[in-house]
C-alpha cells in the first residue's frame, strides 16, 4: 500500500499479501506471512520408466508435506494420466524427447506444471466422453482426462514457442469424494 502526502492510500500486492486501505496511516506496517511454497521439480525422458521414477519421487515429496491419501491419489493420477498420454501421442518420432514437470505445494493447494514439446494438444478443448453409454459402446479414449477435470479444480494450457504448457491445481483438503 503506498500512502501520498494527504494521507490517501492506494493497496498494492507485495511478497507478504495485499494491504487494504483502512483510512489511517499504520505505523509501523504489518506484515502478513504468506503460506510456504515447496516445489519439486523434473525433467524426464518420454518413457514409462522415468515416468514411473518421477511418480514415485513426487509421492515421496507429497508424503513429506504431509499430504493425505485422497491428495496423494489425485497427484498420482493426474502425473499417471498426463505424462502417459504425452508419452504415447504427443511425439512423432522415436526420438529422446524431454517432459517437464514442476510440482508446487502452495498452502492448501497443488499446482502441477507439465510441459512437453509434442505436436500440440489442448485437453481442455477434448470432447467430454459419453459416460452415459455401456462402456462396451463408449469411444476409446478420453475418459482419463475427463477424470483429471473432474478431480481438480482449475486446469489452463497454453502453446507457447512448440511447447504444450498444462497446469492444474487442486486442493490439498481430504475428502472422500
Amino acid at each position: 500500500m503506498s500512502w501520498d502526502n494527504t494521507g490517501s492510500c492506494s493497496a498494492q500486492e507485495s511478497g507478504a499479501g495485499v494491504f487494504p486501505c483502512t483510512g489511517t496511516k499504520p505505523s509501523p506496517e504489518i506484515k502478513i506471512p504468506m503460506p510456504s511454497r515447496e516445489t519439486f521439480s523434473r525433467s524426464i525422458e518420454n518413457n514409462f520408466q522415468a515416468m514411473a521414477s518421477l511418480v514415485s519421487e513426487a509421492n515421496a515429496f507429497g508424503e513429506n508435506l504431509g499430504m493425505g491419501p485422497h491428495s496423494l491419489y489425485r497427484l498420482n493420477f493426474v502425473l499417471e494420466e498426463i505424462i502417459s498420454n504425452v508419452i504415447k501421442y504427443a511425439y512423432q518420432d522415436d526420438n529422446i524427447h524431454l517432459i517437464h514437470v514442476q510440482i508446487s505445494h502452495e498452502g492448501e493447494r497443488v499446482r502441477i506444471t507439465i510441459a512437453d514439446d509434442g505436436k500440440a494438444f489442448d485437453p481442455l478443448h477434448s470432447p467430454e466422453p459419453n459416460t452415459g453409454l455401456p462402456v462396451e459402446e463408449r469411444e476409446i479414449g478420453g475418459l482419463g482426462i475427463h477424470l483429471v477435470r473432474k478431480m481438480t479444480q482449475q486446469m489452463a494450457y497454453i502453446r507457447d514457442n512448440g511447447n504444450n504448457i498444462l497446469t492444474i491445481v487442486f486442493g490439498t483438503h481430504e475428502s472422500s469424494e
